[in-house]
């Protein structure tokens, strides 16, 4: 009684095998032709990818290939098929950076092809802090803040996204925006507890890259008078004190050395 079922399921799986074995040969012969990255092979791969990977759930390739249908599709500008491939692989694989990079690819299409901005925050703030944006995706999450709000001006988040913003622009090197976007923060939520953190680093960015030490300054002593209590206070007030901002690199070096050697215990 047992034979029947054990040969259907022999040959079952030779079917299977067979098809994931052409398959591969498919990918494989694409993957390795001349023309592998022309728009017509790499739409031909994102598909054999996906359907490798939804047909071999359990296969060791389908995190990969499915990671890379997304890409794929990212690079052919076929923006809904990248994003629905992206919500299949969100919804299979939670952890790992692929995850991560499909967010920021995802945050990317929201930004600058549907400016659906609450969508690229979403996917933007989701990969924050777990992997490298590269510069222009730094630069495009702080306009997606921006503009997000631009068109929330009443939402209590628009504080958190505003130093957000500020941050990205840093990270970019957009130095003005970023510079701007900490001032405007530290203005308009005085009572915030990150409103110190934004005038610090305004007051870093124009000693260390705006070369303004006048305006460096102005935010440290901002952060004296203003945040007495703070943990930034007492390191602004040492700045300021021993005019660290007028150093050029050589006398701040021989600043860090001789406090090093101050601080170390006697032999």
């Amino acid at each position: 009684m047992n034979k029947i079922p054990a040969l259907i399921l022999v040959i079952f799986l030779a079917g299977c095998s067979k098809n994931k074995d052409g398959l591969k040969k498919q990918i494989l012969l694409i993957e390795n032709s001349d023309s592998s990255s022309s728009k017509t092979s790499l739409n031909q791969l994102s598909e054999l990818y996906l359907e490798y990977a939804n047909s071999f759930k359990e296969d060791s390739m389908s995190e990969v290939y499915l990671y890379k249908s997304v890409i794929f599709k990212f690079l052919i500008a076929d923006w809904d098929k990248s994003i629905e491939n992206a919500r299949t692989y969100m919804e299979r694989y939670k952890v790992g950076d692929n995850l991560f990079r499909i967010y920021l690819k995802v945050g990317d299409i929201y930004a600058n092809e549907k400016k659906n901005y609450d969508s690229a925050v979403r996917y933007y703030l989701k990969a924050s802090g777990k992997i490298d944006f590269s510069t222009p995706e730094y630069r495009f999450a702080a306009k997606s803040l921006e503009e997000w709000n631009r068109l929330n001006t009443g939402s209590k988040k628009v504080a958190e996204y505003s130093y957000e913003s500020a941050r990205f622009y840093q990270m970019a090197g957009e130095f003005n925006a970023a510079v701007d976007n900490y001032l405007r923060f530290a203005s308009e939520w005085k009572a915030n507890e990150k409103a110190p953190d934004a005038l610090s680093a305004a007051g870093f960015i124009y000693w260390n890259n705006l070369k303004e030490p006048e305006k460096a300054k102005e935010c440290y002593t901002k952060i004296v008078d203003l945040y007495p209590e703070s943990k930034l206070a007492v390191e602004a007030k040492m700045i300021l004190e021993e005019n660290l901002i007028e150093m050029d690199e050589m006398q701040l070096l021989e600043y860090i050395s001789s406090k090093e050697k101050r601080s170390e215990p006697n032999q």
